[in-house]
């Protein structure tokens, strides 16, 4: 039987595997049964979409949260796998065919299909980018709240909705964690160079927000060591379960393409790299 798993995994040596997500009890590995059981080995997911098959559709990037998971297709389609055996469509993107809700005058932009650009799973919760630059959320997100005096809390959202926050700004890359987000976020309404300016809401138990407390944050705030005016040119960032991770590079002018790398949130098994288990509140330079 171990020799039979092992000729059925080397029989196909033409598999290139492109990319990896791991959520907190599955494995996803983009390369190419909907049964519900435990796998120990890697198997092929099929696709259960009306109309299409398998060979529909080219598929590009994969994210895990902790116990669903994304593919993304052609830079268009959403999958999510949910409380089914098999990926189903996520007809919540493939009817927005625009950004009217948004408010966007430009006639052009207005008729400007949706297309989904990027996806990342995290804990309960679910983002996406599209092609103009707007930031969509769903699953267990942060709920906004009107008045400094609300109790800040997480509601269940059933279909992609914008975060209205960035209107006008365009998101660059998104990370989140458990149950807090971070986003690289276009100082004006495009991003030319960098310019971008890192932002971060949500639970905040751990200091994984970079903000300085452990105030949790209902709506998106900027990291002010990722700020416009920082000497520091944040370029892309990864969430773990509650903490946070930031690369950046000195702005102009440079003398060196140094990439410094940042940390904050939890650090009680030393993954900050800071030489210690404590949480840092504050985003620290990693030294090496």
């Amino acid at each position: 039987m171990e020799g039979q798993e092992e000729t059925a995994v080397v029989r196909n040596p033409a598999h290139k595997i492109i990319s990896l997500a791991a959520g907190e009890a599955h494995t996803l590995a983009l390369s190419g049964n909907g049964s519900e059981q435990d796998e120990i080995m890697p198997v092929p997911v099929k696709l259960q979409s009306e109309g299409h098959t398998d060979k529909s559709f080219h598929f590009v990037a994969v994210s895990a949260g902790a116990y669903h998971s994304l593919a993304l297709a052609d830079s268009q389609l959403g999958f999510d796998g949910g409380n089914v055996s098999l990926p189903r469509q996520l007809n919540g993107f493939v009817e927005l065919s625009s950004l009217q809700s948004l408010g966007v005058d430009s006639e052009e932009k207005s008729k400007t299909p949706l297309k989904v650009s990027a996806i990342k799973a995290g804990g309960m919760m679910s983002l996406a980018i599209d092609n103009l630059g707007t930031l969509w959320m769903w699953g267990n997100c942060p709920h906004p709240t009107s008045s400094p005096d609300e109790t800040f809390s997480f509601a269940s959202i059933s279909s992609p909705v914008p975060v209205y926050d960035f209107y006008g700004h365009t998101v660059v890359k998104v990370a989140c964690g458990n149950e807090h987000i971070v986003a690289l976020v276009s100082a004006g309404e495009t991003h030319k160079g960098d310019d971008f300016v890192c932002y971060a809401w949500g639970n905040n138990n751990h200091g994984q927000l970079g903000l300085g407390d452990r105030e949790s944050r209902s709506q998106p705030q900027i990291i002010s060591k990722f700020s416009e005016e920082s000497p520091w040119a944040p370029y892309d960032v990864a969430c773990g379960a509650h903490h946070t991770v930031v690369l950046t590079l000195k702005k102009r002018p440079r003398d060196t393409l140094e990439s410094i790398c940042w940390t904050f949130g939890q650090g009680d098994n030393g993954q900050l790299g800071q030489g210690t288990t404590q949480n840092s509140f504050l985003p620290e330079r990693v030294k090496g």
